[in-house]
């Protein structure tokens, strides 16, 4: 079963599940995304790859946001590989 939802409309329903909180946002992501071991900031970086190529490049608020949530998770990602983690 496909999930149809966009990818900032599951991230709001994953951090609810997780954290009890109904309001996300792409600089709450940013702070948590930290906290995540290697292969799991990679894969949500695919993951946010692969929303990017099926979103519509017309709707520029939405592709914006996901750009520079996109170029922040790299940010963080390549400066805990430089350090180890």
């Amino acid at each position: 079963m496909a999930d149809d939802r966009s990818l900032f409309t599951r991230l709001e329903d994953i951090r609810r599940n997780w954290y009890g909180e109904n309001d996300w946002s792409p600089k709450k992501t940013v702070e948590d995304f930290a906290y995540f071991d290697g292969a799991t900031r990679a894969d949500a970086l695919d993951t946010l790859d692969h929303a990017m190529a099926e979103i519509d490049t017309t709707d520029l608020r939405q592709y914006s946001e996901m750009s520079g949530l996109h170029r922040d998770l790299n940010r963080i990602h390549q400066s805990l590989l430089k350090v180890g983690r």
